[in-house]
């Protein structure tokens, strides 16, 4: 017989593993921001970083394939290396606390722990962990303009934020917010019926 408790309970295993890898494997971003100012300071973002980028994350504009030597001079290295490595660095840091909520909601779920203050917590931490993404948004934003306004190269990467972006990720602020709201709402009603028996 199908037991479908034993598929979750593997399921949910199977995926907190993967997060808790990705969870190392994000620690290791937090090089890229040094990067991003080594290359910054050195005055060599716009040559080695986004025009002759051998990562490719930057996507070529049709009416800037070529790049003259006066744009990449006047490139301004330092105002986009520092907002690049702010952004990257707030984005890290909320992909971390994403994940590690998850894992630990997860873990509680596999225990059969479901609406416990733990879990609330950390759903507040998934808010948190948005809020901390709205707050890179402006700068990798601020950042990706820099690089295709001057250079006509259009950061596709991992850190590819736009303005768009940061609106889409307030709504995803404000639909986090509300399924915490609701979730402590019906902790707080489990609470009373529990002291109330």
């Amino acid at each position: 017989m199908f037991n479908m408790s034993k598929v979750l309970d593997k399921s949910l295993g199977v995926i907190s593993i993967f997060l808790q890898i990705s969870l190392v494997v994000v620690c290791f971003s937090f090089i890229t921001p040094f990067v991003y100012l080594y290359y910054g300071f050195t005055g060599k973002m716009a040559q080695n970083g986004i025009v002759n980028s051998s990562a490719s994350d930057f996507l070529i504009s049709p009416d800037h394939i070529h790049v003259t030597h006066s744009q990449i001079a006047n490139f301004p290295n330092i105002p986009y290396s520092i907002l690049m490595a702010i952004g990257i660095t707030l984005t890290v840091i909320a992909i971390i606390i994403l994940f590690w909520a998850i894992v630990q909601i997860i873990s509680n779920i596999g225990k059969k722990q479901y609406f416990v203050a733990d879990n609330l917590r950390r759903l507040k931490n998934i808010v948190i962990a948005q809020i901390v993404t709205v707050c890179a948004d402006p700068f990798l934003a601020a950042g990706n303009q820099l690089s295709a306004s001057k250079l006509g190269r259009i950061n596709d990467g991992l850190f590819s934020a736009t303005w768009e972006t940061l609106g889409n990720d307030v709504i995803n602020l404000v639909f986090f917010a509300v399924i915490y709201f609701l979730f402590k709402l019906a902790f707080n009603l489990k609470e009373e019926s529990d002291l109330t028996v």
